[in-house]
C-alpha cells in the first residue's frame, strides 16, 4: 500500500475524508445534485448577487470586449485599464488611497505578511484565524505570536511583553478575520484598532465576509465601526466572492504599501491577471452592493427567522451547530441531505478538534418556507450549539 493510499485510509478512518459533490445548475437558495433539488444554507452568496443578470450582462459584455484571458500577470502584458478602474472602485469603496486586485482572498493572505514583513518584526495573529492568513503568517519572515481568539487582555499583554524588547525599526501587526467564518462572530476591531494606535502598530484585517453585509452601503466592518478608514497603518483585504456574487479580491491600504505589494507579493507578480469578464462582474458587484438595503435588511431578516430555533452567539449569517465529532456532525449532514437540505458538515482541520459542526449560511434570498424546511429539519437533532 502506498503511503497515499494509507494518508486516504486514515483520513476514513477519523471521518474526515472528503470528497466532491458537483452541482448542476447555478448558485442560488436551490442547487441541483444528480437530478435533485436541494435548498441551500451553505452559500456565502448573501446578497443574492452570483446570479443577478446585471452582473451577468456586466461579464459578457467586458468578454466581448476583451476576451476571456489576460494573457499574462499584470506586470507584462496583462494590466487593461479595466482593472485600474476597478482598483480605483475599490479604493473608493472601502475609504482608502489605493487597492490592488489579487486571483482570491487566499492568494492575497498568502502573498501581503511576506511582502510586507521584515524578519524583525512581530505578528500578532487571532488563534482562529482563517487558513490562509494563518498560512500568510507563517510565510513571513517576522515572528509569530497567537493570541487566544478576540481576548483584547491577553494580546496586550503580549505586546506589553514584546514592546520590552522591540528592536529599533521594527514593526508590529495585528492580523484578524473582521467576521470569523466557522464561528461567525466579530473581531473587537474597535478594541484592537485602539490597541494598534497605542503600539504604533499595523492593523491587517481580513473583511471577506464582512464586505457587502455590513454598513448602511455595504462597505464593511471598518466602515460601520466609524473607524479611520485613511489610517496608514490600516490593511483591509475585501473578496468578491461572496455577498459581491463574484471572484478574486482586493487589498485596500495607502498607495505606499500598495506599491510595495505590486512589487513584492508573489501571489500578485507571479499570476496571471483576473480574466475580463470576471473584473466587468466585479465593477458591476461595487455599483449594485451600495443600493441593496433593502437586500441587506432581508438578509438580516432572515439571520433573526433561523436563530429564532439556533442558540448561537453568532454576529452574522454564519450560523454554526456544533456536535464536537466528526461521527455526528456527518451523521446530521446527511440526515438534512436526505430531507432535501444542503448543509455541511464542517470537521478538522477546518476548525479545531471537537468542535466539528453544520456551518450554516442564511442569505437575503431565502424565504420564509425555505428557513422553516431548515428549521424543522434541525428539530429532530440532539444539538450543542455555539462556538
Amino acid at each position: 500500500m502506498s503511503h497515499f493510499a494509507k494518508t486516504l485510509q486514515e483520513l476514513q478512518e477519523q471521518h474526515l475524508y472528503r470528497e466532491l459533490r458537483a452541482i448542476d445548475g447555478p448558485q442560488g437558495t436551490t442547487i441541483t445534485h444528480s437530478g435533485k433539488n436541494f435548498v441551500n444554507f451553505s452559500s456565502n452568496d448573501y446578497l443574492g448577487l452570483a446570479n443577478h443578470p446585471k452582473m451577468v450582462a456586466a461579464a459578457v459584455s467586458a468578454a466581448q470586449h476583451l476576451g476571456t484571458g489576460s494573457g499574462a500577470s499584470r506586470l507584462i502584458t496583462g494590466s487593461f485599464k479595466l482593472h485600474e478602474e476597478l482598483e480605483a472602485a475599490s479604493a473608493a469603496f472601502k475609504g482608502t488611497e489605493a487597492a490592488l486586485l489579487f486571483n482570491s482572498g487566499c492568494t492575497a493572505n498568502l502573498s501581503a505578511l511576506p511582502a510586507l514583513t521584515r524578519e524583525h518584526d512581530v505578528i500578532f495573529s487571532d488563534e482562529l484565524n482563517h487558513a490562509s492568513l494563518i498560512d500568510g503568517c507563517r510565510l513571513s519572515p517576522a515572528r509569530k505570536v497567537i493570541f487566544p481568539h478576540a481576548n483584547i487582555e491577553q494580546l496586550d499583554d503580549l505586546i506589553k511583553k514584546e514592546s520590552a524588547n522591540r528592536k529599533q525599526g521594527s514593526e508590529f501587526w495585528i492580523a484578524t478575520d473582521g467576521v470569523f467564518s466557522m464561528d461567525g462572530d466579530l473581531a473587537p476591531l474597535v478594541q484592537l484598532s485602539a490597541l494598534a494606535t497605542r503600539y504604533q502598530a499595523y492593523l491587517y484585517v481580513d473583511d471577506a465576509h464582512g464586505t457587502g453585509v455590513y454598513g448602511d452601503s455595504g462597505k464593511g466592518l471598518i466602515d460601520s465601526l466609524g473607524l479611520d478608514k485613511t489610517n496608514p497603518h490600516l490593511i483591509q483585504l475585501m473578496t468578491f466572492s461572496k455577498a459581491l456574487g463574484s471572484f478574486g479580491a482586493a487589498i485596500c491600504a495607502s498607495r505606499e504599501i500598495i506599491n510595495v505589494l505590486i512589487n513584492k507579493a508573489r501571489g500578485f507578480i507571479y499570476s496571471t491577471a483576473l480574466p475580463p469578464a470576471v473584473v466587468g462582474a466585479n465593477l458591476k458587484a461595487l455599483e449594485l452592493v451600495p443600493q441593496m438595503t433593502m437586500e441587506r435588511q432581508q438578509l438580516w431578516n432572515n439571520v433573526s427567522l433561523l436563530k429564532s430555533g439556533i442558540q448561537t452567539p453568532s454576529q452574522s449569517p454564519i450560523l454554526p451547530v456544533i456536535f464536537g465529532n466528526e461521527t455526528l456532525a456527518l451523521a446530521s449532514s446527511r440526515h438534512l441531505f436526505k430531507q432535501g437540505l444542503w448543509a455541511q458538515a464542517i470537521r478538522p482541520p477546518t476548525v479545531p478538534a471537537g468542535t466539528s459542526r453544520l456551518r450554516l449560511t442564511v442569505t437575503s434570498a431565502h424565504s420564509a418556507h425555505q428557513i422553516g424546511q431548515l428549521q424543522a429539519g434541525l428539530a429532530g437533532l440532539e444539538l450543542k450549539t455555539g462556538s
